[in-house]
């Protein structure tokens, strides 16, 4: 805690929480675990579209409330038991985790009903379908007005808040970029500490181990590795890939694994949240990482193995093309063919040798590098400049036609 500031009681509202994992799930847990040790009051409010999760419980020092969603099995997540709880408790604010399920909107209503300061932080995402792709810029101008009133608007990514800004007519600097935090113990050590291989390039080397690493939907793109798997097994019959995470799109992608004869050379894992070290230690072992979604607003895998030191080929669209731009990730064309995924995958591991360190790191690979204690940070001032320093002194709220 700094010396100008005070311990706040921040509600966090997101879709989801833990036990679920994902990329918004991850850093809104990062993010209220850190506040709490900072010694906020910290609530995250969630939903809980099974029915089957504690409706309250305390996880890492924080404060976890689950209501109700429907319809259940969906991603909707329309749950109006979230009215009640932003009513029950004088909090200091209310910062919305996600703007793209029924949770957002009914979250900074009722926070502006209650005179509450509201933070809002996007997580866009691509979909599966492509009509909810479609209605995505459609939910934004529906949620424009809810969007402006914010005291604090953030963008994981300069991507994203460039997209927003537009999307939202803003002025520049009105959205603020604070990126996702990195969680990674491999950061950049060298080959021969961490054990891994790169391709074989003499006999006897150890063959090839990818990553493709994301939600299992259809949009992160995992399907498109395993299409260039028969290519890559010709280059070199010992490559392996392993699919790491977790969601509806499994069982196709072990279909397709399946009709294409693949068994011995995919493999699917599923890494909790919790257990970030298993993580680093696949990624220790790995040669490459291959992430081809057709949606991310940051990339917080990629930018993970990257730090990690593994070579990582992305698809050249949304944040991840700033990996490229930035010389630290290879470039798949969004139309690329599977041959033409595989002989980038190919060209990437003959010209890195699988592994290797950044030595020394160059400026675009040290802005990546950021701690969630350090992101925190940023997120608990930019707090303050709208919050109090009195608890009973008005917010000071921005210009409501902004």
């Amino acid at each position: 805690m700094t010396e100008l500031s005070r311990p706040l009681r921040i509600l966090q509202v997101s879709a989801r929480y833990r036990p679920y994992v994902g990329g918004t799930e991850i850093h809104t847990g990062e993010v209220a675990v850190e506040l709490a040790k900072r010694g906020h009051d910290v609530t995250v409010l969630t939903t809980d579209p099974g029915a089957d999760l504690p409706a309250e419980e305390w996880l890492d020092g924080v404060r976890v409330i689950r209501v109700l969603a429907w319809p259940r099995g969906t991603d909707l997540h329309l749950a109006p038991g979230l009215l009640r709880v932003i009513k029950a408790e004088p909090w200091d604010l209310v910062h919305v985790q996600g703007y793209h399920t029924a949770v957002a909107p009914v979250a900074l209503w009722a926070a502006g009903r209650q005179g509450l300061p509201t933070a809002l932080t996007f997580h866009s995402g691509g979909h599966s379908s492509r009509i909810r792709n479609m209605a995505r810029p459609v939910h934004t101008r529906a949620m424009a007005r809810l969007m402006r009133n914010c005291q604090l608007l953030i963008g994981v990514s300069d991507w994203e808040t460039g997209l927003f800004t537009q999307r939202l007519d803003l002025e520049p600097g009105r959205i603020r970029t604070i990126p996702n935090g990195v969680s990674t113990d491999a950061t950049l050590r060298p080959r021969s500490e961490t054990g891994s291989a790169g391709p074989k390039t003499r006999p006897g080397d150890p063959a090839p181990h990818l990553l493709s690493i994301g939600r299992l939907q259809r949009y992160k793109g995992h399907q498109r590795i395993i299409r260039a798997m028969p290519r890559l097994l010709e280059a070199d019959p010992g490559t392996r890939l392993t699919i790491i995470g977790m969601g509806p799109y499994g069982d196709r992608l072990e279909r397709l694994v399946d009709d294409l004869g693949l068994h011995d050379s995919v493999t699917f894992d599923a890494v909790e949240a919790e257990d970030r070290p298993r993580l680093d230690r696949i990624m220790a072992s790995a040669s490459a990482a291959v992430f081809l979604s057709e949606y991310e607003s940051h990339g917080m895998a990629a930018h993970e193995a990257i730090l990690a030191g593994l070579p990582v080929v992305v698809l050249d669209a949304t944040a991840l093309g700033g990996l490229v731009a930035d010389g630290l990730a290879r470039a798949v064309p969004p139309m690329a063919t599977d041959d033409e995924v595989a002989s980038i995958v190919l060209r990437t591991l003959a010209e890195t040798g699988g592994r290797r360190p950044h030595d020394p790191p160059p400026p675009e690979l040290e802005r990546l590098r950021n701690s969630w204690p350090s992101i925190v940070r940023r997120l608990e001032a930019a707090y303050h400049e709208f919050v109090p320093a009195d608890r009973s002194a008005p917010p000071r709220i921005r210009d409501r036609t902004g």
